[in-house]
């Protein structure tokens, strides 16, 4: 195997975190993982294409108790299901640096309110309808709004 030409290897289609590829640096042969690759790039990155979050949405139920919303999902997808006032309450933790998250409404008829630990716009945003959306990015310490959907989300 070893008198085998890199260009003679079978191509794979994917990658795992901890496969390794080869790279000549400096003249040097060197390893390197598909992790590390992809968490140190300087510079640009072109996407000729479209970007997709992967992984299942998180599913999260308003229901008249606080809820977390997790920190792990980049998607939440929110139903709303109690019918008291202020009664859908839900919270989301601080982040990491650079850190997205996308909240929509899916379904029911009651105002949901999401109060972020850290919120730079202020101190919580409510969705009101089906289809209110709000992107956050966290950034110096806090939960920033990116965009909101429709454009008369309430933030309070």
């Amino acid at each position: 195997m070893a008198d085998q030409k890199i260009s003679e290897l079978t191509a794979a289609s994917t990658g795992a975190s901890a496969d390794l590829l080869h790279i000549v640096q400096g003249g040097t042969n060197k390893k390197l993982t598909v992790q590390n690759l992809m968490e140190n790039i300087a510079g640009n990155v072109k996407i000729d294409g479209f970007l997709a979050f992967d992984g299942t949405a998180e599913a999260v139920t308003a229901a008249g108790s606080a809820v977390a919303i997790n920190v792990t999902s980049t998607l939440c997808n929110i139903t709303s299901s109690n019918t008291t006032t202020g009664g859908n309450s839900l919270t989301l933790a601080n982040g990491v640096q650079g850190q997205i998250k996308i909240i929509t409404k899916i379904s029911g008829t009651h105002d949901v309110d999401v109060t972020p630990a850290a919120f730079t716009n202020g101190t919580k945003l409510t969705l009101s309808a089906v289809g209110e959306s709000v992107t956050l990015i966290f950034n110096n310490s806090s939960w920033q709004i990116q965009s909101v959907q429709p454009h008369d989300l309430t933030i309070a």
